[in-house]
């Protein structure tokens, strides 16, 4: 579940640690956290040599098992494929809410004003002040 939250993370050790230079460095930016656009790509590729390999089977007069049986794809995929007529894409999911999401701004001022005690930053919201792991 922390997996979601290690850009966020990193960017706060990054701010939290001693610089070594005297020059501030600019924090990290966030499109520079997530995976190259050539990483991204690769799955869309293999999909699309896949689709091409059933569509060319297809050509060929194959039946769907057979082709489900060769390529190793399911036959309901396989005819879902065909009958389309078009390489499917995938659609991207829209990104999903954060616990954090509501306090992201809050959370972000608190760090500006310099304020990265937790239990401070619970207890000034009105919380007890104190967190157990």
């Amino acid at each position: 579940m922390m997996y979601r939250h290690m850009p966020l993370i990193r960017l706060v050790a990054s701010e939290l640690s001693p610089k070594k230079s005297p020059d501030p460095e600019p924090s990290v930016p966030a499109a520079s956290l997530r995976r190259p656009e050539h990483l991204k790509q690769q799955p869309r590729k293999k999909r699309h040599q896949r689709w091409t390999e059933v569509m060319a089977l297809h050509n060929k007069g194959c039946s769907f098992r057979e082709i489900s049986r060769i390529t190793g794809l399911s036959r309901v995929t396989v005819s879902r494929w065909v009958r389309s007529g078009t390489f499917p894409e995938m659609s991207t999911r829209p990104p999903k809410r954060g616990l954090l999401d509501p306090w992201r701004e809050w959370l972000k001022e608190q760090r500006e004003s310099g304020n990265y005690n937790a239990s401070r930053i619970m207890a000034g919201n009105g919380g007890p002040g104190v967190y157990r792991q």
